[in-house]
């Protein structure tokens, strides 16, 4: 991971300043009273200034680009629940998570049913340049693992998405795909082929990568049959899972080590939330079962 960048746009700059101007007039029990408020509110101002501007244009826009996970299918049912079919919900899912968390604006593209190497690699470009964003997360893969596309086809796609937004000089996270159980348990293979080449890519052009395959295993009770899946169907998060892959992204956006062992509660810090908020468990921690 990259170290966290200070975004100098001169609206963040201007924000700042005038926050040290009204600090250096607050008597110390409302200097107090102030800095709690600031920790328990979350605003764009600090995320912008972890985040970087690379437009220009006064803000940080992350585009959440990706298929029906992105979109949200199955967002509203709970663990425990007996879900053969994800319920069809759109505009949900970890986007709306993202940019309640950060404060930003989080431009959710998903599309149910599109694979990256047919549709999602032609997409792409024109919802990038759509949406002005500034930093790409790009998670993508589950349908060409149903569709058992090649490794290479998966590969080539996803390099033209990282050519472009690199041209257009937007950040890019690349997440890998959360490995499919139950009644899809079969769609590991390709999956866990992808994670492989999706960790390449990330070498070979030096961009950001959060593993979120690892992330979701760790922290499942039943790493082949995870709580946080809608099942048997075993393809969609329930609504514990996608909170589990909003805090996960949020993580790799600020550059935090959700695995490690402080990295859970160093976004919870964060990002204001109340101890316990971010269950993801640490590498080495034992399960509660």
């Amino acid at each position: 991971m990259t170290n966290k960048r200070l975004l100098l746009d001169k609206t963040t700059f201007k924000a700042c300043f005038g926050w040290l101007v009204l600090l250096s007039f607050l008597s110390m029990k409302k200097l107090f009273i102030f800095i709690i408020f600031l920790i328990f509110t979350k605003t764009s101002a600090f995320s912008q200034m972890l985040l970087e501007d690379r437009n220009e244009d006064g803000s940080v826009i992350v585009l959440a680009f990706g298929d029906s996970i992105t979109d949200g299918f199955g967002d509203g049912t709970q663990p425990g629940d007996f879900v053969e079919r994800a319920p069809a919900v759109s505009n949900v899912g970890y986007p709306s998570r993202l940019e309640n968390l950060l404060g930003l604006n989080v431009d959710s593209e998903g599309v149910p049913g599109e694979t990256a190497s047919d549709q999602g690699e032609f997409r792409f470009p024109f919802a990038l340049q759509s949406s002005n964003a500034d930093v790409a997360v790009i998670m993508e893969g589950t349908n060409d693992a149903i569709f058992e596309t090649s490794q290479i086809d998966y590969t080539t796609a996803i390099q033209s998405m990282i050519n472009y937004a690199k041209a257009l000089g937007s950040e890019v996270l690349l997440v890998t795909i959360i490995p499919p159980c139950c009644d899809r348990s079969g769609r590991e293979i390709f999956t866990s082929a992808y994670n492989a080449k999706l960790k390449e890519l990330a070498i070979i052009n030096n961009v950001k990568i959060l593993d979120l395959a690892t992330i979701w295993t760790n922290s499942s009770n039943s790493p082949t049959s995870s709580e946080f899946y809608n099942r048997p169907e075993g393809l969609h998060p329930n609504s514990k899972g996608y909170d589990l892959v909003a805090h996960a992204i949020a993580s790799g956006l600020l550059d935090i080590d959700v695995l490690s062992g402080s990295g859970p509660r160093d976004l919870e810090s964060s990002l204001g939330l109340d101890e316990g908020s971010v269950f993801i468990r640490t590498l080495g921690e034992e399960t509660n079962e």
